[in-house]
């Protein structure tokens, strides 16, 4: 089952991506990294943002808003995310 559409222009259905933990998550590059984690949000049933684990030698986290999530696919394990990440964003203070 692919994850469905969600309303609100957020991309994907919310509460699907609550069970994307371990996931690669790629961007218009290719890939960026893993979902280490899921940001709880003010509703119990649907995140605000997630946790991306990137890097290798050195690893960091990076959070991404669910706005900026586009795509998700269960099957592949995959969540996909708008436009280009810097991940100097993830290592900056």
């Amino acid at each position: 089952m692919a994850i469905r559409q969600a309303a609100h222009g957020t991309g994907i259905h919310l509460a699907a991506l609550g069970d994307s933990h371990g996931y690669r998550v790629d961007d218009a590059d290719g890939r960026v990294g893993t979902v280490d984690g899921v940001v709880a949000g003010a509703w119990s049933d649907r995140p605000d943002a997630i946790e991306v684990r990137v890097g290798l030698f050195q690893p960091a986290i990076l959070v991404v808003g669910v706005e900026d999530v586009v795509a998700g696919d269960p099957v592949r394990r995959r969540v996909i995310v708008r436009g280009s990440i810097d991940l100097a964003d993830a290592y900056s203070p």
